[in-house]
């Protein structure tokens, strides 16, 4: 009788797994969207000043593409702590040395779009200074190769 109670319990997945799985689910999925929904559409291989065009013609669809990572951010944080409390009675150290890893990538990530996001001029961030965004991409490609992008842009 304990057996088939062990195998019932076993076969079915507790609600942290199923968590945790739908958890990685969304970040596929969101990944998915991100890249090839929005990135794919707005990035012009080696050309940069269509991609800047894309971008500024297209700024909801790129402050969607920004929502899209972080929420995959905030999901691989939930998939983060699920795999802990799923491994950590496998190998302690290990499964915290994992959640670790992956927190760290989640942080990597999310200064990666805030760098985006300033450097774009997107304007999820209004309260960026004029003087800290990039030049126009337009200015900087005519410029000579010696020239910094301070020297040439307008104050």
């Amino acid at each position: 009788m304990s057996t088939s109670t062990t195998v019932s319990a076993t076969a079915r997945p507790s609600s942290l797994a199923r968590r945790t799985g739908l958890a990685y689910l969304g970040i596929i999925a969101t990944g998915i969207f991100a890249e090839f929904a929005v990135r794919g559409t707005l990035v012009v291989d080696d050309d940069p000043i269509a991609t800047a065009e894309n971008i500024a013609e297209s700024p909801g669809l790129f402050g969607i593409g920004i929502g899209a990572d972080v929420v995959m951010i905030a999901l691989d944080v939930i998939v983060a702590f699920g795999l802990l409390g799923l491994l950590r009675h496998v190998n302690r150290r290990m499964a915290i040395t994992a959640t670790v890893l992956r927190l760290i990538q989640g942080i990597v990530i999310a200064v990666n779009l805030i760098n985006l996001t300033e450097r774009s001029g997107s304007p999820a961030t209004p309260s960026t200074p004029a003087a800290t965004r990039s030049p126009d991409l337009r200015s900087m490609h005519s410029m000579p190769s010696n020239a910094t992008p301070s020297a040439t842009t307008p104050a």
